[in-house]
């Protein structure tokens, strides 16, 4: 029952967002139904191994479904006549148009992810148990209240220390990389 009302939740947040995608590529609304359906029926066989609480996580993973759902489509009912190609096209204006930056801008990335890596340490050294709670939490997608019991803390308190060290993070790379 609560995995049906977190499917129905997610359905009407994301339904719109998959036939938008879908619909950019192939244009046919017969069409853009029946991926929509297969994506959707696809994340719920799979929802048992998803964090649906973290909702960018889902949004990307049901556009990415849709992107190959929607290549498959493509492919099989074009066979070679130039749509797959179309829908290359279709998907960069729905992302934006792809750029390749020059030398220098290479260049200036590699420095600024430098200049990124030395803070994140740095923030390490400093404050290495609120950093190991960090990425337990966002990178390795354990959950908060197991942290927080290993941490002997509250749930809350592991959300404040998280917030805060970001926060000191972002100031100092807004404060380094400009």
């Amino acid at each position: 029952m609560m995995k049906e009302k977190a499917f129905n939740k997610i359905y009407d947040m994301f339904c719109g967002t998959v036939e938008m995608y879908a619909k950019s590529i192939v244009g046919d609304t017969d069409f853009v139904e029946d991926i929509c359906q297969e994506v959707f029926r696809g994340f719920y066989a799979e929802m048992d191994n998803l964090d649906c609480t973290d909702l960018k996580y889902i949004r990307s993973w049901l556009i990415v479904a849709a992107k190959y759902r929607t290549y498959d489509y493509v492919r099989v009912l074009t066979k070679n006549r130039g749509i797959v190609e179309r829908a290359i096209e279709a998907e960069k204006d729905f992302f934006g148009a792809i750029e390749f930056p020059s030398p220098e801008e290479i260049f200036l990335g590699k420095e600024e992810v430098e200049t990124r890596v030395n803070i994140i340490r740095e923030f390490r050294r400093k404050y290495p148990r609120e950093f190991e709670m960090l990425i337990q939490v966002e990178y390795n997608e354990e959950k908060p209240e197991a942290v927080a019991r290993r941490n002997h803390i509250t749930v809350n308190n592991l959300y404040t220390k998280i917030y805060r060290l970001r926060g000191h993070m972002r100031t100092e790379l807004s404060r380094k990389t400009m």
